[in-house]
Parts: C-alpha cells; structure tokens; sequence
C-alpha cells in the first residue's frame, strides 16, 4: 500500500492479481499482475490500474527483467476481471481478460491481451461488446431478448512470434425491427510490431446474419 497522496486522495492500495510461471523458457520466468486503485474507490465504473512485471531466476533469487507499473485501466468496483495465461506464439505468453458489465437490464463484455513486447508489458489489444445479453430489459412476447458471445482463437498466421487472434462473435442481436435476429462473424486481428490491428484482408471479417 502506499501512502496518502496530496489533496486529500485516499492511499493506493496495491494487491498482486496473479502470478503466472511461464513454461518451457531458460531462465525460469514469472509474470506478476498487480492492481493499483486508491482505498475506498469502488464503484461501478472504478477500474483499477493494471500494472506486472516479467521475473527472472538469477543465481540466488529472482531479478525483474521488464517492469511496467501502468499497463491499462481494466476492470470494475476497483477490481480487475480474472486473468487467463493463453499461448499467443511459439514461445510467447499473454494474459487474457474478459471484463463485465451491466446496466438498465442489459449485460455485456469486452476482451482484453497483455503481454510483453518491444521490452515493456502492454495491452497489445483491446474490444468492447464481445458479449451482450438485454435479457434485464427486453420484451420476450415481442422477440426483442437477444444475446451474444465470443470466441477466441489464437491461430498461425504471417508473423513467426506472434500468433494472429480469431473472434467468432454469434448468438443474436437486435434487428432494424428493433426485434432479435441471428448472426455470426469472424474478425482476425493481426500483431503489427506494437498491437494487434484487425485484418485489411478480406475486410478483416466474415459472416452473416442467419
């Protein structure tokens, strides 16, 4: 925790949000995630600031090799959604969130990827809307309830280290009529050295309303 800050701010609470070992690397790695958000701030729009850093095994101990105290905003109640450590390269690691939100009856959620690269921890992407259910706030006589999921697939691509990502977002949504109908489409993001960017080919997407 650190202390109080100027102009009366409550004191930051910082807490470790996972320790995740990394396989099949020399040394032995470790990536810790932390969470940064001042004591007390905990509404519903309140996300805390990821930070992590990327562990070495040294003789002795363990040393930081990449350190990032500020990463992104994610998350809710001054709480971040729960980590997922998922392959996104031959041999590379990234930490896969999924955060949540809800409001007036509807439900929905994002997608978020960090890892490290260019020696710095990063959100290499970011969506909203990957999920979306208005079950709260719809009229079922009228087939205006819908709902929505995604997804994610991390597949060869061009790039040797980087995986490409694959969203397949279906289920339903609402229609022009304002009632639901079916879909689904696939979007394919690509690593561009810094991020991930959605694919020029094809228009980066594909599917139908069904």
């Amino acid at each position: 925790m650190l202390g109080p800050e100027a102009g009366g701010r409550p004191p930051t609470l910082v807490t470790v949000e996972g320790a995740y070992e990394i396989p099949d690397t020399a040394p032995e790695r470790v990536l810790l995630i932390t969470a940064a958000n001042p004591e007390g701030w905990d509404s519903h729009g309140q996300a805390p600031t990821i930070g992590g850093a990327l562990f070495e095994k040294v003789p002795g101990g363990w040393k930081a090799a990449v350190r990032t105290p500020e990463i992104a905003r994610i998350g809710s109640f001054g709480k971040p959604p729960d980590g997922r450590l998922v392959q996104i390269g031959p041999k590379r690691r990234g930490v896969e969130y999924t955060p949540a939100f809800s409001n007036m009856g509807v439900s929905s959620g994002g997608f978020a990827l960090i890892a490290e690269g260019n020696g710095a921890l990063r959100q290499v992407l970011s969506l909203s809307e990957t999920s979306e259910e208005n079950g709260g706030a719809c009229d079922e006589d009228q087939d205006t309830c819908y709902a929505f999921d995604s997804e994610v697939s991390y597949v060869p691509g061009a790039n040797a280290d980087w995986f490409d990502v694959e969203i397949t977002t279906s289920g339903s949504r609402a229609g022009r009529d304002g009632k639901a109908e079916d879909f689904s489409v696939t979007k394919r993001f690509v690593f561009d050295g810094t991020e991930y960017r959605i694919s020029i080919s094809g228009r980066g997407e594909k599917g139908v309303a069904r």
